[in-house]
């Protein structure tokens, strides 16, 4: 396919100021923040960053720097320096953000991004020798970027934004997916409208409820604690005993980053892990004020392993991991891990994992109802698990892509065509 596409082209090099508006943001005063709608919506970092686009819900009636529609999003301070989003309206922009917008249009603004994105490690070296990096707008301005002809560069944004446009298609997927899954176990196992004998919703059809510890609950429904569901798996491995192996690595980076584990060299993994399985549900004990809840899909010529700042549930035999996962994803069980943190700063805070084993949840008299729950939803995180992988190998596509395409030396009309079909 290679063979077949036009020769290497010529590329300029210019600087970012040449071609793009760099708007550093400002923070507006704390007094005109709410959350009711009124003025403006404020970004003041990547935590409210999406798959594409923010969420926020902070708004300012005195916004200071603002961005439009279609603007690229680029974080500027500390730990987070390099995340991008992209704005879908207007946003106030707080300091630890900025707006960057091509002069010449939207499709040229991908550009930008596809370029930051190629050698977005040369651009953090700028801020070399800071524990937590800021890029200031000098840096920002005067650095140099690719910039070919207007057809090269429309080109490479078509092929390139066809294989993200598909990635975030099937993320988004799995999102509802998710969504899904938690609706339906909220219902039957915290709203206890699961179907009855006659198909009914139980509680809403005068199914008898009984007081407990936990509130009201279906008559002959018991009290069960989360350690007699799960275990939890300590089993660990030293990687660099394996240097000719590859590991499927499930990192608190990796899932910060995309939620995809990474595959490193035994030699690449400096300290023990986790070993897990098919049968793990993952939760990181690392800072709780963001739960990072993961079900690895492990294909069976791989070896996985984890970070030891995760919890490796698995479920007791009989239970599925998709009954624990979605115990896990409640909002009660979010809260009660949150009020188990020790330590007293952000990066020592973490969760005993044994204390995790006390959490308590209403269990149904007839496990089949639980059968009945995981047969239910198994379609639906085997299909996560087949728009997992085809993500992997899109983005293996596009990073592979990525370089040769930004340097030049391909160009694309004849790999477009291959990849749309």
């Amino acid at each position: 396919m290679v063979s077949n596409m036009n020769p290497p082209i010529s590329i300029n090099r210019v600087k970012l100021k040449e071609v793009a508006v760099i708007n550093m943001g400002q923070s507006p005063a704390g007094d005109t923040y709410n959350n009711v709608g009124a003025g403006t919506p404020l970004l003041n970092g990547p935590t409210e960053f999406g798959l594409s686009h923010p969420t926020t819900s902070v708004y300012t009636t005195a916004p200071t720097k603002t961005c439009r529609k279609g603007d690229l999003l680029f974080c500027v301070r500390g730990s987070t320096t390099g995340r991008m989003n992209w704005a879908d309206r207007e946003y106030c922009i707080g300091r630890g953000i900025c707006a960057i917008r091509a002069m010449s249009g939207i499709d040229d603004t991908f550009f930008v991004y596809y370029t930051i994105v190629s050698e977005l490690d040369r651009l953090l070296s700028l801020c070399a020798g800071s524990v937590f990096p800021n890029i200031s707008v000098d840096d920002l301005e005067s650095f140099e970027i690719s910039w070919p002809d207007k057809d090269d560069r429309t080109n490479v944004v078509a092929i390139l934004r066809t294989l993200d446009d598909r990635i975030l298609l099937n993320s988004q997927i799995n999102i509802n997916l998710e969504e899904i899954g938690k609706m339906l176990f909220k219902r039957w196992f915290v709203d206890f409208e699961f179907p009855n004998e006659e198909g009914k919703p139980h509680k809403s059809s005068g199914g008898v409820l009984v007081d407990s510890e936990l509130g009201r609950i279906p008559r002959g429904w018991h009290i069960k604690e989360l350690g007699e569901l799960t275990d939890i798996v300590v089993e660990t491995v030293m990687p660099q005993e394996s240097l000719e192996a590859s590991f499927l690595h499930y990192s608190i980076p990796a899932y910060d980053e995309s939620e995809r584990p990474v595959l490193n060299s035994g030699q690449e993994i400096k300290s023990m892990k986790f070993l897990i399985d098919n049968e793990s549900v993952l939760v990181s004990k690392l800072n709780p004020e963001k739960m990072r809840i993961w079900l690895p899909f492990v294909k069976e010529n791989n070896k996985a392993i984890c970070s030891t700042e995760f919890i490796v549930y698995k479920a007791k035999k009989g239970l599925s991991r998709v009954f624990i996962y979605f115990v896990v994803k409640t909002n009660k069980f979010s809260d009660f891990f949150s009020s188990l943190v020790t330590g007293s700063t952000g990066s020592r805070q973490r969760v005993p994992p044994k204390d995790t084993l006390s959490f308590k949840i209403a269990f149904p008299k007839e496990e089949l109802l639980v059968w009945q729950f995981c047969k239910t939803i198994d379609p639906l995180i085997k299909m996560r698990g087949l728009n997992l992988d085809q993500i992997g190998v899109l983005s293996q596509i596009r990073d592979l892509l990525l370089p040769k395409l930004m340097s030049g030396k391909i160009r694309v009309p004849v790999l477009q065509k291959a990849v749309e079909t």
